[in-house]
């Protein structure tokens, strides 16, 4: 998959998640926003810091409808 801009429609995919549990890009949209982001690896600082600052996020997240 290429860089998609801002804006642009993300192509459909099917994949797993951090708990092993298999998800699909449109499925997960057809119930609201998401936020997707890729996590290269434990090992990352930037992507460990992404995810906290999302985790902290989460109630305002999820009280948008979002995921």
């Amino acid at each position: 998959m290429g860089i998609t801009e801002e804006g642009q429609k993300a192509k459909d995919f099917t994949h797993m998640n951090a708990l092993g549990e298999t998800v699909n890009l449109y499925d997960e949209l057809s119930k609201g926003p998401v936020i997707l982001t890729f996590y290269r690896c434990g090992w990352c600082p930037f992507c460990n810091t992404q995810l906290k600052a999302y985790q902290k996020l989460l109630p305002e997240i999820e009280a948008l409808g979002g995921s």
